[in-house]
Parts: structure tokens; C-alpha cells; sequence
């Protein structure tokens, strides 16, 4: 390996030993040390990310320089740009000048999974219920870079039954060397969908100071959704003016009762509100203001669309209609008499 001497002066010629001294000197010479390999230089340790079940394609870059020949080729196994399989694998490399001087060194390539599996889940499902629990089914899945489709696992799990209102459905899938991902999404089941309206009448009796008016509130719930509505509740507040009384039409099982402040009622149905169904339930107040009147329905059965379960009216009385004021306009006019 070492096999090459330098003469010194000799312009770099290999091989060669130059007489020293006088030429009849013959035994008289100059060692020169053998010339030094290559200097070959490979990279650190190198870890790939697997791009396929076979591995991955890893390059790399190997040089070696000489003294004598300057940079010379340098020869690796596996080569550079070689698919290397999983796991750690030692790659050796040489290089040699013109004089066969050989250099060798190593390094490692490892290839491993690091990627976690991609994720594909249903979107946000709204559904219509159909009783306490509603069956619901859907498609998850998983690919891998390496290991293919992969197993998913979900909580609830497709087909269970769902309660009325918004589940969270979690799913995480996880490829054989461990990488896992996880994702979420909603189900919402629609139960009773409650919303209520308003409509107000004004009856005026008497005449003068004795002039009385009754605002009669018309509350109207309607169950928009696709199953009925158990417990429903019609909660109206017109404070600070007092309720006189509420009631609900002919034939409709409920009850209105007055909070012991006068200044709220409750008219609650004794069945339930079937889907597509509306009832009507009447509220009194006696004012001479401004009445802003308060109406929220509620349920025992939820209600997964809360935004339509209020309804505010307000009612501006005007002032010919004010006690005393049909009185004080007689009065006027028989002082002009």
C-alpha cells in the first residue's frame, strides 16, 4: 500500500532511488518515506426519512485529494442516490491514486418512518334525530407513506347512536413504527327545534279617567324539528307592569301561572309538541308606557338550535288613548262653551 518513494530533487519521479555522493559511490542513498494515500472525506452519519416501503433513495457526496495527483475518484457501496432499505446501513468507501495508495472510510445511513399517517375524516354532520339515540354511520380512514392503509380507530364508533345535540366524534390511526395522528368532528342531532314569535293587541275600556288598557301578548311556539318537544315552556317577562292572567285555547292541555311578583308568567304544555306543531298561548298586562314584553321557550328535550328561542316585542301606547285625556279634552271644550 505504501509502495512508492520519492527521490529527493528527482521532480517527483516514483519508484526511483538517486546515488548520493560521489558516482562510484553506489551503496550511498537517500531514503524518501512512502507517499501518503489519498485523504478521503465522507459524510456523518446520515438519517433518511423511508419515502416507501422500500426505503429511500439517499445521495450523498464523497471526495478524496492527493498530494501528488490532486483530487482523485472516490468509489462507495451502496453508491450515492441508492435505494437504501430500513434501518442502518454502513457504506464503505475507497479511493486510490496512480500507485494503487488506498484510503477506506465509513459512515451509516439509517432510514426510518418519522411521517405519521394522513388522516381523512367526514366533515361536520347535522342529522335528524329519531328517537333518544340516532344511529349514525360514516367512513374513516388512514394511508401511510410506508405501511398503506392503516387501521383508524373512532370514539363513538360509526353506527353507534347518537343523543340529540352536538358529539364529538376523536379518531387516531397509527402506522407500524408507532407514528400516530389524530383528528375530531361534530354530529349534531336535531331534536325539538323551538321558536317563538309574538303578537300583541290592544283592548281599551272606559272612558276619561276610568280608561283601562289590556295588552294581550299572543305567544306562538312552533317545533321546527324532527322530533317533539316534552316539558315546553313559555317564559314571558314585561317588567316592571304585571301580568292580569294567560291562557291557553280551547282543547290545548297547559296551565299559565303568574310569578307571585306579577311581572312574569309561565304557560307550560301538559304534552308534547309534536314536530311541525305551533300552540298559542295569550298573556295580559295592564300599562299606560311603554311595555317591552319578554318571550323564551324551553324544553326538556334539547334543543340544539337555541338562537330562535327568544322573542322580544316592545309596544309604544299612545297618548290618545291615555286616562283622563278623552276627560280633560271634554272639559276644554265646554270652557270654550
Amino acid at each position: 500500500m505504501y509502495g512508492r518513494q520519492r527521490l529527493a530533487g528527482d521532480g517527483g519521479q516514483r519508484g526511483r532511488a538517486k546515488p548520493k555522493g560521489p558516482a562510484c559511490d553506489a551503496g550511498a542513498f537517500e531514503y524518501v518515506p512512502p507517499p501518503r494515500p489519498p485523504v478521503l472525506s465522507v459524510p456523518a452519519a446520515i438519517t433518511a426519512e423511508a419515502t416507501g416501503p422500500a426505503g429511500a433513495v439517499v445521495t450523498y457526496a464523497a471526495t478524496a485529494n492527493d498530494d501528488v495527483d490532486g483530487a482523485v475518484p472516490v468509489t462507495c457501496s451502496p453508491a450515492s442516490g441508492a435505494t437504501f432499505p430500513f434501518g442502518t446501513t454502513t457504506v464503505v468507501c475507497t479511493a486510490s491514486d496512480r500507485d494503487d495508495n488506498t484510503s477506506v472510510a465509513e459512515f451509516t445511513v439509517t432510514v426510518a418512518d418519522m411521517t405519521p399517517p394522513v388522516l381523512s375524516l367526514p366533515a361536520n354532520m347535522t342529522v335528524d334525530g329519531t328517537g333518544t339515540l340516532t344511529p349514525v354511520s360514516y367512513v374513516a380512514s388512514a394511508t401511510d407513506v410506508v405501511d398503506g392503509a392503516v387501521p383508524v380507530s373512532c370514539t363513538p364508533a360509526s353506527g353507534s347512536g347518537f343523543s340529540v345535540g352536538t358529539t364529538t366524534g376523536n379518531c387516531s390511526a397509527h402506522d407500524n413504527s408507532g407514528n400516530g395522528r389524530s383528528g375530531r368532528f361534530t354530529v349534531t342531532v336535531l331534536g325539538a327545534d323551538l321558536a317563538v314569535s309574538q303578537a300583541v293587541a290592544v283592548t281599551v275600556t272606559g272612558k276619561g279617567n276610568t280608561t283601562t288598557r289590556t295588552l294581550t301578548f299572543s305567544i306562538t311556539v312552533t317545533n321546527n324539528g324532527p322530533l317533539a318537544a316534552s316539558g315546553v315552556t313559555m317564559h314571558t317577562s314585561a317588567a316592571p307592569y304585571q301580568y292580569t292572567g294567560g291562557t291557553f285555547p280551547k282543547g290545548v292541555a297547559g296551565s299559565c301561572t303568574v310569578a307571585s311578583s306579577g311581572t312574569a308568567i309561565d304557560c307550560t304544555l301538559t304534552n308534547p309538541l309534536g314536530s311541525g306543531a305551533s300552540v298559542t298561548a295569550t298573556v295580559q298586562v295592564k300599562t299606560q308606557n311603554i311595555v317591552t314584553n319578554v318571550a323564551r321557550v324551553s324544553a326538556t328535550t334539547p334543543d340544539p338550535e337555541p338562537g330562535n328561542n327568544t322573542s322580544s316585542l316592545q309596544k309604544r301606547l299612545g297618548r290618545c288613548n291615555a286616562p283622563g285625556l278623552a276627560f280633560r279634552r271634554e272639559l276644554r271644550g265646554l270652557r270654550r262653551a
